[in-house]
């Protein structure tokens, strides 16, 4: 229990939740831009540092794991056309951008 109320007294000191949350929904802002400069997202969802980008078919999100992949940005599928986007608790607003920006890239890259 002791090691339990030590977690808690510092997710409370740092201020993690409101990192979270708002590290959380600049995410959220950046990965909605993407949505609107490319159409075969078709969806972003989630809550805090949790969220889901959905494309219009299975073949399209495979192939957007794939070149993230080959360039550094380990994502994950999840359910049958989305990808699972679970950065750390601590990830900072600069790491956010950096990942989009290769985010971006290969969107704008691969042909569909």
């Amino acid at each position: 229990m002791a090691i339990g109320l030590k977690i808690i007294d510092i997710i409370s000191r740092d201020k993690l939740l409101e990192k979270v949350n708002k590290n959380g929904k600049f995410l959220k802002k950046c990965l909605m831009e993407l949505k609107n400069i490319n159409n075969t997202i078709i969806d972003v969802r989630g809550i805090g540092l949790m969220l889901g980008v959905e494309f219009h078919t299975t073949k399209d999100r495979n192939k957007v794991i794939n070149e993230l992949f080959k360039n550094k940005l380990l994502v994950l599928p999840s359910g049958v056309k989305t990808i699972r986007i679970l950065p750390p608790l601590i990830i900072t607003k600069q790491e956010i951008c950096k990942g989009m920006e290769i985010f971006e890239r290969v969107l704008r890259e691969i042909k569909y």
